[in-house]
C-alpha cells in the first residue's frame, strides 16, 4: 500500500510475480522452454490483454515438440514454421538455435491484483480520481487461485503454489509528496518517487500448513517424547517440503511437453489514471 500527498493522476503501476521455488534444469533429450506473461490492466487491476513470450532450447533432432494453449503464435526471432496437432501440441522445425515465439492467452492468471484507490481517506473509483488533489492512497490486494496436490512421504497435501509478487510504482516528484509505503521501500530518482511493494500470495497456505504441523507436532511432544517427538517433526518437515513441491511444481503457464522443464514469470502493467 503506498499513501501520498498529491495533486495528480494516478501512476501506472508494474507487478512481476514468479513461483518461489525455480524450476530443476532441463531433462537430457528434453526441451526447456522459459515463458515471461505480459498482462496489461485497467487501473483497477481488471486484466484485459495477455500475451505470452516463450523460449524454447532443443539439443537434437529435425524438430522441437511444444505445447502451448494459445492464438496468434509468431516467430519473432527467426524464420522456423511449426504445425498443430491435437491438445494444444506444437511442433517446431529445429535450426538449431533457440526459438522465440509469442502469441496471445486468454485463460485467467495464476494471481490477480486488484487495486483500490482511496481520496482523503474515501474509497474513490480510479475515473473519479483523475485531476483530483488531497491524500492519496492506493493499495494492491493480490489472489492466489492456484491448487496444488502433492505426495510427500506417501502422504498428500494440498495447497496453494507460494508466489513472491512485487509492484513498482514511479511517482512524479512534482507532483507526489511525503510519499510511505507499507510492506515495501519508498526510494527517491532523480527527481522521481519510487515505490516498491511485496507481497507473498498463496504463502498463507503454506504456512497455515506449516502451522498446523507444529502444532499437531507440539501436541504429540508433551506426551512420550521418546516416539511422539520424532514423528511430530518428520510431519512438519514433511508439510514444508510440500510446500516447496508446489512451487517446483509450477513450471508453465501456456503448456509443456512431456518430459520437459520449464519456468515462467508474469508481469502486469496496471494502467495509470490520466484526466
Amino acid at each position: 500500500m503506498a499513501e501520498a500527498a498529491a495533486t495528480a493522476d494516478a501512476p501506472a503501476a508494474v507487478t512481476e510475480t514468479a513461483a518461489q521455488t525455480t524450476a530443476p534444469k532441463t531433462t537430457p533429450g528434453g526441451v526447456d522452454k522459459s515463458e515471461t506473461v505480459y498482462a496489461k490492466a485497467n487501473a483497477d487491476g481488471t486484466v484485459t490483454e495477455t500475451t505470452v513470450e516463450a523460449v524454447l532450447k532443443a539439443r537434437n533432432g529435425a524438430t522441437i515438440p511444444d505445447v502451448a494453449a494459445l492464438r496468434d503464435i509468431i516467430n519473432k526471432e527467426g524464420d522456423e514454421e511449426y504445425t498443430t496437432g491435437a491438445d494444444n501440441a506444437l511442433t517446431w522445425q529445429n535450426s538449431g538455435s533457440a526459438i522465440t515465439y509469442e502469441g496471445k492467452s486468454d485463460a485467467a492468471l495464476p494471481v490477480t491484483t486488484r487495486v483500490t484507490y482511496y481520496l482523503n481517506g474515501v474509497e474513490t473509483a480510479p475515473d473519479d480520481l483523475a485531476g483530483q488533489s488531497g491524500r492519496v492512497r492506493i493499495r494492491f490486494d493480490y489472489t492466489n487461485h492456484t491448487r496444488e496436490t502433492v505426495t510427500v512421504d506417501g502422504q498428500e497435501y494440498t495447497g496453494s503454489v507460494p508466489f513472491t509478487a512485487i509492484t513498482a510504482v514511479i511517482l512524479d516528484g512534482d507532483k507526489f509528496s511525503n510519499v510511505e509505503a507499507d510492506n515495501g521501500k519508498v526510494m527517491e530518482l532523480d527527481g522521481q518517487t519510487a515505490v516498491l511493494g511485496t507481497a507473498m500470495p498463496g504463502l498463507a497456505d503454506g504456512a497455515q500448513e506449516l502451522h498446523d504441523g507444529v502444532q499437531e507436532f507440539s501436541d504429540k511432544s508433551s506426551g512420550d517424547l521418546s516416539d511422539d517427538f520424532g514423528s511430530g517433526l518428520r510431519n512438519v518437515v514433511r508439510r514444508l517440503k510440500a510446500v516447496q513441491q508446489a512451487g517446483k511444481n509450477y513450471q508453465t503457464f501456456s503448456g509443456l511437453p512431456a518430459g520437459s522443464t520449464g519456468s515462467v514469470k508474469f508481469i502486469v502493467e496496471t494502467a495509470e489514471i490520466k484526466k
